[in-house]
């Protein structure tokens, strides 16, 4: 009797413990589905879900950096040298010159004359000059310069997005047929008749196909046959098979029975 009791007492333990682990994954996949994630269109009925989506987009950023650069100032310098050179002077002298008048004049006798010449010579004489030059020299000299730098950065933004992923599902709605004709209902009978009811089963529509003439060029009646006998070939119930023995084999000319075609001439081999 014992043991029927403890036996009994375990069986309801392990119920309990079953429905109350059953209430909870049902608890916990209705919080899912009702989650804040989810969101429902009253007018359409359509469930959105909330979507968190990260954008990275780049910028890109001038920064100014300080950097020790070198420079390189021109400066002039002069400097004066003593140097020797040597200066030609002119120095002119009158010098006493005979000059003989008359010698090839027949009719006047020769005479010797003096005069004064003057004559240049050049005199060299050394001096000491001073000389001056004129030297550029670079001289470096180091300073802060700022440079431009660009930075690319990623600026991170978050975005919240709406994804349609289903309706909300119908309530269950009860009968149209009420309790009292529910209560009225008999079996059918297996050789009772069933008539459909016309106003619950709609008639397919009916497609009429558009006849297309057979050439853009209007013909009158009046107009003579633009074709020739072996041209217009067969009417169409003349193609039509008939049941023979001979269908859908291959005939002779001007055979009968079988499945005949256009009188059309056989096309020639080379042409």
């Amino acid at each position: 009797m014992k043991t029927r009791i403890s036996s009994r007492v375990v069986m309801r333990g392990f119920s309990i413990t079953a429905a109350a682990i059953t209430t909870t994954i049902l608890s916990t996949s209705a919080l899912a589905q009702s989650g804040p994630g989810y969101y429902t269109d009253p007018a359409t009925g359509i469930v959105y879900r909330q979507v968190a989506k990260t954008i990275e987009t780049p910028v890109v950023e001038t920064k100014m950096v300080s950097q020790e650069q070198t420079v390189f100032t021109p400066k002039t310098v002069h400097e004066t040298r003593p140097e020797n050179r040597t200066v030609y002077t002119p120095i002119t002298e009158n010098v006493w010159q005979p000059r003989v008048t008359g010698r090839w004049n027949p009719f006047q006798q020769p005479t010797v004359a003096y005069e004064h010449v003057p004559q240049t010579r050049w005199e060299a004489r050394n001096e000491v000059v001073q000389r001056t030059q004129s030297k550029t020299q670079w001289i470096p000299e180091t300073r802060k310069v700022d440079v431009p730098q660009q930075i690319v950065r990623m600026d991170r933004e978050q975005k919240v997005e709406y994804e349609a992923i289903g309706r909300v599902a119908p309530q269950p709605t009860t009968s149209g047929v009420s309790d009292a004709i529910a209560a009225r209902l008999r079996p059918l009978e297996s050789d009772q008749r069933v008539e459909p009811m016309g106003a619950n089963y709609a008639q397919s529509p009916t497609y009429t196909a558009p006849r297309i003439a057979a050439t853009t060029v209007g013909r009158m009646t009046s107009d003579p046959p633009r074709r020739t006998i072996g041209q217009s070939g067969m009417a169409a119930t003349d193609l039509m098979p008939t049941p023979s023995a001979t269908y859908g084999q291959a005939l002779a000319p001007n055979t009968g029975g079988g499945v005949g075609v256009a009188n059309l001439p056989a096309l020639p081999f080379f042409r």
